[in-house]
């Protein structure tokens, strides 16, 4: 039998060499910074802007508190809860509902009463104005005298009042009325301390009161 060295030699061609010239041409170094194509110019490094930085840190600390048992319950519980107290938020803010509606009492913006449509028609206003005003709740006195004015643009035909309808769909329904100015200016300004918040003094009051009575008395002519 022949070993598989002998069969390799036994198959192993003689070397032949090539006997052709070959021209050596100058290399011209400047031709070639010259062509664009050959130009490799390194990408410059880019900076971290601050707010890569911030956001670098960010979940550094994210990162580090998962690793932490305290961290991951606080994900798992404390961040769902988070959530849900901030929806709560703009859903009380969105609805315009009065301080005590989530967070307890508060004597000026309470309503000892619900406005709806069945009882906007059977409530005594000069009434609940003057108790109003006696207890210096003046923001409340604005949001009653406010209810009175849609009552009676009611009564008159010049608006269709509905429960579920904004401020700004009454000022629509005066359009092409003479009227329609004026009452956008008490509806604004109504908005204003009502859904603002916004603290009023008496004087400020007793001017805004004379405001609402004379444009119920022009819709009343």
């Amino acid at each position: 039998m022949m070993a598989f060295g002998q069969v390799i030699l036994a198959n192993k061609k003689p070397l032949v060499y090539d006997s052709s010239n070959v021209t050596v041409r100058p290399f011209n170094e400047s031709s070639y910074k010259k062509d664009q194509a050959f130009v490799y110019e390194e990408l410059p490094m880019q900076t971290e802007t601050w707010w890569d930085r911030m956001w670098r840190k960010f979940w550094k600390f994210i990162g580090a508190l998962l690793s932490t048992k305290s961290g991951q319950r606080f994900f798992t519980w404390g961040l769902p809860a988070i959530a849900l107290l901030v929806l709560a938020f703009f859903i009380y803010k969105f609805i315009g509902a009065s301080k005590s509606g989530f967070f307890g009492k508060n004597g000026d913006t309470a309503l000892a009463y619900n406005v709806d449509e069945e009882n906007i028609h059977e409530l005594d206003f000069k009434a609940a104005i003057d108790k109003a005003i006696a207890s210096n709740n003046y923001r409340l006195a604005v949001r009653l005298l406010y209810l009175q004015t849609l009552k009676q643009l009611t009564d008159k035909g010049l608006i269709d009042w509905r429960i579920n309808k904004t401020n700004a769909t009454y000022v629509q329904e005066l359009a092409g009325n003479k009227q329609q100015s004026a009452f956008m200016q008490l509806t604004n300004y109504f908005d204003r301390v009502w859904y603002g918040e916004t603290t009023i003094s008496y004087d400020q009051f007793t001017d805004a009161q004379q405001s609402f009575t004379q444009f119920q008395q022009q819709i009343q002519s």
